[in-house]
């Protein structure tokens, strides 16, 4: 839960809403390994897009916060 919430909170402060997962990853590989970096941001995004708190596309390795139906969309 802690990285979901810190994935979540970079988002938030991110200039548009959205970073790469490279980002991520970069940062879990201070201690793991590669496998079990990817395997943790895996999990994280997973259990981010459930809780409907970000989205990930996979062909352009991004993620980026959840637009809620009635939601306004910031410029």
């Amino acid at each position: 839960m802690p990285l979901v919430r810190r994935i979540h909170r970079a988002l938030l402060h991110s200039a548009d809403g959205a970073l790469r997962e490279g980002f991520f990853l970069d940062l879990l590989r201070r201690y793991y390994s590669d496998d079990e970096a990817r395997a943790q941001l895996d999990t994280a995004i997973d259990w981010g897009r459930y809780a409907e708190l970000f989205e990930y596309d996979a062909a352009r390795g991004e993620i980026s916060l959840h637009v809620h139906e009635g939601q306004p969309v910031e410029a």
